[in-house]
């Protein structure tokens, strides 16, 4: 059933009054079982049935079996991956065929996507974002990222716009270099923000990074001494006072580095104990708060839960929405 043409060969007695024509059913998969409108993946075993008017079987097999192999390899064709944005939200500012040129194809949930090769997901796409330059931000190790950067003509500096709360999947099986495995720069961006450094400050270290060398932030210590070598000395004292803390808060994380802050910028001392100490119980699992949170319950976003207390939850203990997916997160 390997071939298009055996699967159209089993639609002999297909239902005269069914919507959905057996040559759409046998292209997206699946071959007749016989019985009533029920078909089957040759691939994965899929069994759908009940077609109604409009239904779209490559759609439906996407929907229900995204991890299929012969979905998967089908993806790789951009025009299939555009098929997928047939429901895709019209008040998007991204357009459906910038995203399937960048390797995604629509998950179906609001604005999400997701890349075929890596697995890397997105949401929450605001305007001027540009898919190919999140796709390097969260996932720059991505073989379509890394075709696309040494096939682009003229490539120069790149501006990296604000992306606030797209939600990065770090599956099992996204692909890493086997000699050295690597964090996105998400991860280390996501942490910057919880140490109390701004947006715009990081969006502009990410971009004179890129358009310096080439190439995106590679740990976290260099992400935030990047911050810190741009900081403005006339900045207002409320700004300094969370760089502050957020140099506490490093120091914490890499003890080993000595760093001082530029200028006559002193640490805030009151409290500074305790501030680090929630700092800390943060990053415990709220369930045992024992082991470190590892786990981004989607689509709410909560990271709450280590991997050990996630398994077999289906609500998120914050909010209690029902857990959709769920995202492997590693905090440096």
């Amino acid at each position: 059933m390997q071939s298009i043409e055996r699967r159209l060969e089993s639609y002999i007695h297909w239902p005269e009054n069914c919507p959905v024509r057996p040559r759409e059913l046998a292209m997206a998969g699946f071959y007749y079982t016989g019985c009533g409108d029920q078909v089957r993946c040759f691939s994965c075993d899929l069994q759908l049935g009940k077609w109604v008017d409009g239904d779209e079987p490559f759609e439906e097999h996407l929907k229900h079996r995204p991890s299929c192999g012969f979905i998967l390899e089908n993806l790789q064709s951009e025009h299939h991956r555009l098929t997928t944005f047939v429901d895709w939200p019209e008040s998007s500012p991204v357009r459906p065929w910038e995203l399937s040129s960048a390797g995604f194809y629509y998950l179906g949930d609001q604005d999400s996507v997701k890349c075929y090769k890596c697995g890397v997901a997105l949401r929450n796409w605001e305007p001027d974002d540009l898919p190919w330059v999140e796709h390097e931000k969260w996932s720059p190790h991505c073989p379509l990222v890394i075709e696309y950067l040494k096939n682009r003509p003229n490539p120069g500096p790149v501006e990296l716009v604000t992306f606030p709360q797209k939600k990065v999947a770090c599956p099992e099986d996204i692909w890493e270099p086997e000699d050295k495995p690597v964090k996105p720069q998400g991860i280390y961006i996501q942490n910057a923000l919880a140490m109390g450094f701004s947006r715009e400050d990081i969006d502009a270290a990410c971009a004179r990074k890129l358009a310096e060398s080439g190439s995106t932030f590679s740990s976290l210590q260099e992400l935030t001494q990047a911050l810190l070598d741009h900081e403005d000395p006339s900045s207002q004292p409320s700004n300094c006072a969370i760089h502050g803390n957020s140099r506490a808060f490093l120091d914490n994380l890499m003890p080993s580095q000595s760093l001082r802050p530029p200028g006559n910028l002193s640490l805030p001392s009151t409290n500074e104990k305790q501030k680090l100490e929630r700092m800390q119980e943060e990053r415990l699992c709220k369930i045992c708060m024992d082991a470190e949170v590892g786990i981004v319950f989607l689509p709410c976003g909560h990271l709450s839960c280590c991997p050990g207390c996630a398994e077999g939850m289906e609500l998120c203990p914050m909010c209690r929405a029902p857990i959709r997916e769920t995202i492997r997160t590693f905090l440096s």
